[in-house]
């Protein structure tokens, strides 16, 4: 299963890496997580590739529409069309896709702002991500058991997104707030 290590970083504070076996046993993946994807892709309207940030299991393919193609990006290897991206270590990499989506994935992203502005400078034309706000859950202990690494609320998601994109829809799954941004 996951297995912490600990170690001290230059400025002495105590960082917490995870084993390279996090997320690639099928007990890891919640089937809640089902529902939260069919609820995305029935927000995607627009043909074009879909990036999946964080795409895990690859649950979300089964519910595109046909004149969209999956791309999956994880920092595991899912099939021959995975793009390795290792968000907290690795620069972005340049996506031609029309729609990005990040489901169960901002929680484990530490620099959150950087994230976002590699989004920006790609060709998107819509991004949906979900998110367990502090709203739906606000205990820091159980957040930080479930080694999520930032605790947002909605506004500051609104704050990050706004703006380059337009809100366009929002929604509520499992309490994942999932938010569907149009580029302005």
């Amino acid at each position: 299963m996951l297995k912490k290590i600990f170690y001290k970083n230059k400025s002495n504070k105590k960082v917490i890496s995870y084993s390279a076996q996090r997320w690639t046993q099928d007990e890891e993946f919640d089937p809640k997580w089902e529902l939260r994807n069919k609820v995305i892709a029935s927000y995607i309207n627009c043909p074009g590739i879909v990036a999946d940030f964080g795409c895990g299991k690859m649950t979300l393919e089964r519910y595109l529409k046909p004149h969209n193609v999956y791309l999956p990006i994880d920092f595991h290897r899912r099939d021959d069309r995975t793009i390795i991206f290792d968000v907290n270590h690795d620069p972005f990499p340049h996506i031609n896709a029309a729609i990005a989506v990040c489901s169960g994935f901002l929680e484990y992203v530490e620099d959150i702002d950087r994230f976002v502005r590699g989004l920006e400078t790609c060709s998107f034309k819509e991004v949906i991500i979900s998110y367990c706000t502090t709203e739906h859950s606000p205990d820091l202990k159980i957040r930080q058991a479930l080694n999520w690494v930032n605790h947002l609320s909605i506004f500051d998601i609104l704050n990050l997104f706004l703006p380059t994109f337009n809100l366009s829809a929002i929604d509520d799954v499992n309490k994942n707030s999932i938010f569907v941004w149009l580029k302005k």
